[in-house]
């Protein structure tokens, strides 16, 4: 089995392509639907993620105490 990378994925997102806006809705209405748990902010990958800061979604800058960072 070919296994796909979801860092791949991550790393190509363009948020202005309607195919790519598809496909992540496409990709969370499964996981909705097969393992709903995954959603969760109590799952250990969202626990892991939230360590990093939060982030502008525009710029990817980081947001320290409502300010944002210079650094991406």
């Amino acid at each position: 089995m070919n296994d796909l990378d979801l860092r791949d994925f991550f790393d190509a997102y363009d948020r202005g392509n309607p195919h790519m806006i598809a496909a992540v809705s496409d990709l969370y209405c499964q996981i909705r639907k097969i393992a709903p748990e995954l959603l969760s902010k109590d799952s250990e990958w969202y626990r892991t993620w939230t360590i990093g800061g939060k982030r502008d979604l525009v710029t990817g800058s980081l947001i320290r105490d409502g300010d944002f960072s210079s650094s991406p």
